[in-house]
């Protein structure tokens, strides 16, 4: 069993920084850099302007979760202090924020029991708008690449399950759905509008995998980059601002080590982002190989059946289905590595703060009111640079998926090529001079052709496969353009 383990978890390892070309044709190039990551994810966040008016109500709702993380340290605060020890709240050498002012001065006078109904209708009220976690509205999805990405399509999510977070899950679903939605009817009439040559050295399956599972990481892209990081900052911004406005005089290192935590979480999570990439390319790569086995063997299924090739290929198809498997394993390799160091970041730090803030509530110059303050406070401000690092770590495979998305929008298409000029009807003859034509793999289909086809005869062109009968019938619709002659 320990030799399985080993040998397994070797091979797995092994293949991570392994380079595979799988069996693309035209796509042949897909390292990225980390510049053109960044000029990847600008094209994405330009996407947004296809649904501005759902951005802008999810980001309004987003806004609005905001509210919970400011009120609830504070509300434990006053449960421990006021009303399970029943100190006096002019006895705190803590000054409590503004934004809770209004509910110190309500219950100021009042006596453990009105404090705790107090504290209780507070938390009802915020308990029907926000509820107590967050809202996720998701399909089951299987581990590989393509399911994942049908998830992310149909999935909303919001920091809170209370009214507000259900219209904002809701919402966050439309939204990914208009998005990809657009996407998807760009990337197809790219696909639809490829020259010929293209089209004949591209694969089908590669394009039904790019058009279904690619696309829909776009919305990943525009949400992570946009509302993400924005609410992250903010978020640090206000725990430190209530950190240092609270604790600034009593816990004056714990101000400065908040402050270091985010570029520190940072620095630890940032080098995986090129590993990730690698493999979630790898990982999408032969998704694509087996869709194209399936699509070739089902497009020449009566062949196959006639020359008893059955066996041959389920072998074939069984054995590109594995390698997608493997490959998505390598994946979740690289994620599990980064939640360990994680947890082990986020362990370090519960500790030193349960230290500190502990035996300053036993020299009594905190209460234990403080350390409910104080130890949600440090933990969302470390996560917070952790959840940045991980942010930019994540897109890396969204970027791996868009990448393939945007490769086939931008490429050339016959709208983009010059037109062949306007010929007359044609009265006497077709014919060719001089005419040379390469395939974009570099192969040489035809050289130097002279040919008359007059009308009114009947010409056959005889010739073994491969000799360019095919390519020479295509230059006469225009489907191939010659690189030489005419």
């Amino acid at each position: 069993m320990f030799r399985w383990l080993k040998a397994t978890l070797t091979g797995e390892l092994a293949g991570l920084f392994e380079r595979a070309r799988f069996d693309d044709r035209v796509d042949l190039e897909a390292e990225i850099t980390s510049a053109e990551v960044l000029k990847i994810i600008v094209r994405s966040l330009a996407l947004l302007r296809t649904a501005s008016k759902l951005f802008i109500a999810k980001f309004l709702l987003a806004i609005f979760a905001l509210i919970p993380g400011l009120v609830t340290p504070w509300v434990g605060k006053i449960v421990i202090d006021q009303v399970i020890l029943g100190k006096a709240i002019d006895e705190s050498q803590v000054r409590f924020p503004p934004h809770i002012t209004p509910l110190i001065d309500y219950v100021a006078g009042l006596g453990r029991v009105e404090t705790m109904v107090a504290v209780v209708a507070v938390l009802g009220a915020m308990l029907m708008l926000f509820g107590r976690g967050g809202t996720g509205m998701a399909l089951s999805a299987g581990r590989d690449s393509a399911t994942q990405s049908e998830l992310n399509l149909n999935s909303g999510y919001s920091q809170n399950s209370g009214v507000s977070g259900v219209i904002e899950a809701l919402i966050h679903i439309r939204l990914s759905q208009t998005l990809v939605n657009n996407l998807r009817t760009r990337l197809f009439k790219g696909l639809a509008t490829l020259p010929m040559a293209t089209l004949d050295n591209h694969r089908i399956g590669d394009s039904v995998y790019r058009v279904m599972y690619d696309a829909p990481d776009v919305p990943f892209i525009c949400f992570r980059l946009t509302l993400e990081p924005f609410f992250t900052i903010v978020g640090v911004l206000i725990s430190l601002y209530l950190i240092q406005y609270s604790y600034g005089a009593v816990a004056p290192e714990l101000v400065m080590l908040s402050a270091i935590l985010v570029p520190v979480a940072l620095a630890v999570t940032l080098p995986f982002s090129g590993i990730m990439r690698r493999v979630q390319q790898a990982s999408r790569a032969s998704g694509t190989a087996t869709t194209n086995a399936i699509e070739e063997s089902m497009s020449n299924i009566q062949a196959v059946q006639s020359l008893g090739g059955m066996g041959r290929e389920k072998d074939r198809i069984e054995g590109k289905s594995t390698e997608s498997f493997r490959r998505y394993r390598h994946v979740r390799i690289v994620e599990m590595a980064i939640t360990i160091l994680q947890t082990l970041l986020t362990v370090g730090l519960g500790v030193f703060v349960t230290v500190y803030v502990t035996d300053r509530v036993i020299s009594g110059s905190m209460t234990p009111g403080d350390f409910s303050v104080l130890f949600g406070l440090a933990l969302s401000i470390g996560g917070a640079g952790l959840s940045i690092g991980m942010l930019w770590i994540g897109l890396q495979g969204n970027v791996a998926a868009v990448r393939r998305v945007l490769y086939f929008i931008d490429l050339e298409s016959e709208d983009d090529l010059k037109t062949l000029p306007d010929l007359p009807p044609i009265s006497r003859n077709v014919r060719f001079e001089h005419l040379d034509f390469n395939y974009p793999n570099g192969h040489p289909a035809l050289t130097d052709v002279n040919l008359e086809l007059k009308v009114g005869e009947l010409v056959a062109i005889v010739g073994p496969t491969g000799a360019g009968k095919t390519t020479l019938a295509y230059m006469i619709p225009g489907f191939y353009r010659p690189d030489k002659g005419r």
